[in-house]
């Protein structure tokens, strides 16, 4: 079985850096949509920021909601004990009592 384990910290550096990579994405897409307005094309509106509004929020949204239901399903098991192969030896004398 293929287990992997993240610990908290590395979490949150994920969250953190897919936020900054988001917020780096919004800023290129305003950019690129601002330099490209300045061209009109016969019969075309002008591009505008807010065209794309309400798809970046729903994918806001659905990023949102794969967050919590990660973070709320969030568990971490203890590792699995070591058995020794082998017979166990023991000191003490085990004592069986006899069914009556």
């Amino acid at each position: 079985m293929y287990s992997t384990t993240f610990s908290g910290t590395t979490v949150l550096l994920g969250l953190v850096g897919l936020c900054l990579l988001l917020t780096v994405g919004v800023l290129c897409l305003r950019r690129h949509l601002r330099l490209n307005a300045s061209v009109t094309v016969p019969g075309k509106a002008p591009a505008s920021v807010f065209t794309l509004s309400a798809t970046v929020h729903r994918v806001s949204l659905c990023a949102a909601l794969y967050g919590s239901c990660l973070v709320i399903n969030w568990t971490q098991y203890d590792a699995a004990p070591d058995y020794a192969a082998g017979p166990i030896l023991t000191d003490e004398i085990i004592e069986q009592i006899p069914i009556t």
